[in-house]
C-alpha cells in the first residue's frame, strides 16, 4: 500500500517571527543584544559569521509568562520584540526578576539603544580609514591594543575601519641599550610602513588612523615615516577609558623658554616636559657646557594632560612654530637633540612635523629605566 505524504501545515506556527521583521530588528538592533551589547551576529570563538541571538518579547507570548497581557496584537509585533542573546532573554522572562525587568525598562531600553545605532549610522559619512596599529615593547612589557578599543575610537570620529583587521607592526623583546636594536627596529618599520602605503594605494583609500605605543625614539621615527599627502589622525590611550578623543574640557597652554644659553650654534638641545619635567641633571654634562637648551612645556606636566584631538593639533602648530624661533635664533644649525617627557602621540606628531629639506637632523635619546637618557637614533638625517 503506498503511503501518502504528510502534507505540512499552510499555518504558519503562532510564535514564529517572520522573516521581514526579523531582519528588521536586526538592523534596528544593530546586530547587538539590546541590553547587554552583546554582539549576536558572529561567534567570536569560531570566528564564524551566525546569528545566535534570539526575539525576547516585552508583553509575554502566553499567559503565565513575565508581563503578559491578554491582547494578542502584542504577540510578534516589532514593537513587542526584543534583540536578546540568550542569556539576557533567559533573565529578563524570569517571573521572580519581573519587577526589574518590566515593561517601561525594557520598551525604554529598546528606544535607547535603537535610537544610538540610528544616530551611529547618519553620523558615518562613508569615510574609510585604513588603521596602522604599532606596538613595541617598553621595558620587558608590551602593552596590547585591542580592536575593540579602536572601533570605539573610530566610531566616535565618523570613520570606518576599511579592514576586518588593522595593518599591524609589532616589535617585541628588549635590548635598547644596543645600538643594533634601533638599527633593526628602524629597518623593519621602514619595511612595513612601505608595505601598509601600498596596500593604501591599492585599496584606494586616502585615511589612515595611528594608535601607537611604544618607546619615544621609535613613535618619533614612526612619525617621520608617515605619508604626508595621505589625511592621517592619531589617536591617543586615555588611561582607562580607552582611545576616543575627548570633546569637551578645557584647553592646554604650550609654553617654550630658553634654560641654558650656549655658544654651539650647529648643535643645540630640546627638551619636551609635557608629561613631566626633564630633569637637567639628566642632561649629559658635554651638552650643558656647549649647547643651548631650549624647552618645551606646560604649566602642569601630567601624563593625563592630553585628552583632546585639537590639543595635539595645537601642539603641531607650536611645534613647527619652536623649531622655526631655534632656526632664526641659530642660523647654521644642523642639528636638534631631543630629550622627550611626553605622551605617545605627541611624538609621532614631531616625528611627522619635520621639513624633510630645510630643518635639521633629531637626535632621539631615549629614557633608560627612570635614571638616565641614552642616544638611541635619529630623524631627518641628510
Amino acid at each position: 500500500m503506498k503511503q501518502e505524504k504528510i502534507k505540512s501545515s499552510q499555518v504558519e506556527p503562532a510564535r514564529y517571527v517572520k522573516c521581514d521583521t526579523r531582519a528588521l530588528l536586526l538592523a534596528k538592533a544593530g546586530g547587538r543584544c539590546e541590553l547587554c551589547g552583546e554582539l549576536i551576529i558572529k561567534d567570536i570563538v569560531a570566528g564564524e559569521n551566525i546569528t545566535w541571538g534570539e526575539f525576547a518579547h516585552i508583553y509575554a507570548f502566553n499567559n503565565g509568562g513575565a508581563r503578559f497581557v491578554n491582547e494578542k496584537k502584542w504577540n510578534n509585533n516589532i514593537d513587542n520584540l526584543f534583540l536578546a542573546c540568550p542569556n539576557c532573554h533567559t533573565k529578563i522572562d524570569k517571573k521572580c526578576l519581573e519587577d526589574f525587568y518590566d515593561v517601561d525598562f525594557l520598551k525604554n531600553r529598546k528606544q535607547k539603544h535603537e535610537k544610538t545605532i540610528k544616530i551611529l549610522g547618519e553620523n558615518i559619512k562613508s569615510e574609510d580609514t585604513k588603521v596602522l596599529k604599532f606596538i613595541a615593547s617598553i621595558s620587558d612589557e608590551i602593552t596590547e591594543i585591542s580592536n575593540k578599543e579602536i572601533r570605539k575610537a573610530l566610531i566616535k570620529e565618523n570613520l570606518l575601519l576599511r579592514d576586518e583587521n588593522p595593518f599591524e607592526i609589532k616589535f617585541r623583546g628588549n635590548g635598547r641599550e644596543d645600538p643594533a636594536y634601533w638599527e633593526d627596529k628602524m629597518k623593519a618599520l621602514d619595511e612595513q610602513i612601505d608595505a601598509f602605503y601600498a596596500e593604501m594605494k591599492k585599496d584606494k583609500i586616502n585615511h589612515t588612523s595611528i594608535f601607537a605605543i611604544g618607546p619615544m625614539p621609535l613613535l618619533a621615527y614612526l612619525g617621520s615615516k608617515l605619508n604626508n599627502k595621505m589625511k592621517t589622525k592619531v589617536f591617543q590611550k586615555h588611561g582607562d577609558i580607552g582611545w576616543g578623543w575627548k570633546k569637551e574640557g578645557g584647553g592646554v597652554e604650550y609654553n617654550f623658554r630658553t634654560r641654558i644659553k650656549g655658544d654651539n650654534v650647529k648643535e643645540v638641545v630640546l627638551l619636551l616636559s609635557l608629561s613631566g619635567l626633564v630633569d637637567d641633571n639628566l642632561i649629559p654634562e658635554a651638552f650643558k657646557r656647549d649647547c643651548t637648551i631650549y624647552e618645551i612645556y606646560i604649566d602642569k606636566p601630567a601624563y593625563t594632560f592630553l585628552n583632546k584631538e585639537k590639543d595635539l593639533l595645537l601642539f603641531k602648530s607650536k611645534f613647527i612654530e619652536y623649531i622655526s624661533k631655534i632656526k632664526s635664533e641659530n642660523s647654521k644649525l644642523e642639528k636638534i637633540r631631543l630629550f622627550p617627557a611626553a605622551p605617545v602621540s605627541t611624538l609621532v606628531v614631531c616625528g611627522n612635523s619635520l621639513n624633510k629639506n630645510a630643518d635639521p637632523e633629531v637626535e632621539i635619546y631615549n629614557f633608560y629605566k627612570k635614571k638616565e637618557y641614552k642616544y638611541a637614533l635619529s630623524i631627518n638625517k641628510k
